[in-house]
């Protein structure tokens, strides 16, 4: 099992908080701060090698669960990946699995990432989709998120290469 490694070389974008990304094979972990404070997190995942998903944790609109269409098209053009709908949580699964590749991450960001995934509603018992995003303030968000296109965009191509690796190896 590969560790998360953080990925210094990360464009940061002028009017957002500035990201730290840490990468694994199957795993991504995207943390954007304001000053010490997390005010973001996205944590992307394969489940296999075509299902991906992205559980993301924001302070002003809470947590949400999706998965990330990788735009494959059988007999047609591959499209763009994007951030699909809600998608079921085993957040106590996620949570190991997450635990088990971040053992070379700052205790208190491994601790924060835990804490988030263990505050999944326990209404989102393991095989049910996400619960209701409740924003803590009255700002609202737009269903699609360009971050999420980009993030779904960039974590397919990885997807892609590493398939391809396998095929070649």
């Amino acid at each position: 099992m590969t560790a998360l490694r953080e990925i210094t070389a990360v464009q940061q974008r002028p009017g957002e908080p500035p990201r730290r990304w840490f990468h694994a094979p199957d795993m991504d972990l995207f943390v954007w701060r304001e000053g010490e404070r997390i005010v973001r997190l996205h944590l992307a995942y394969a489940l296999r090698e075509d299902r991906e998903h992205l559980y993301e944790w924001a302070a002003d609109s809470g947590a949400r669960h999706a998965r990330i269409d990788d735009g494959a098209r059988p007999g047609g053009h591959p499209r763009a990946p994007l951030v699909g709908g809600d998608a079921p949580c085993d957040a106590a699964a996620l949570s190991a699995r997450f635990n088990a590749r971040a053992a070379a991450l700052d205790p208190a960001l491994r601790a924060f990432v835990i804490a988030r995934l263990g505050e999944w509603p326990a209404a989102a018992a393991p095989g049910t989709a996400s619960p209701p995003r409740t924003p803590s303030s009255p700002a609202t968000h737009p269903p699609l998120d360009p971050l999420f296109v980009l993030l779904g965009t960039l974590a397919g191509a990885m997807l892609l290469v590493l398939a391809l690796v396998r095929l070649a190896g």
